[in-house]
């Protein structure tokens, strides 16, 4: 899902400065996990998959799938409102 600031109803430089602290937020550690909180708007987190097994759709063969990091992001009651 894409939105931009006009659907949100905010100012273009706070949707500029949102877009740069979420890229900047990649940790820098295998482990470490980012945290980013926008006050009115909600805070972004990240957190590590497990590895698990998947298949292949061609095939039905059992393929290996990685652990990554997954964003997320919690809104705040304010903007929610």
């Amino acid at each position: 899902m894409a939105l931009n600031a006009d659907e949100l109803k905010i100012v273009k430089e706070a949707a500029v400065l949102i877009k740069r602290e979420m890229l900047a937020m990649a940790p820098t550690e295998e482990g470490e996990k980012a945290k980013l909180t926008v006050v009115g708007f909600g805070k972004f987190t990240t957190s590590k998959t497990k590895p698990r097994v998947g298949r292949n759709l061609q095939t039905g063969e059992p393929m290996p799938i990685a652990s990554r990091l997954q964003p997320s992001l919690s809104f705040a009651k304010g903007f929610l409102s």
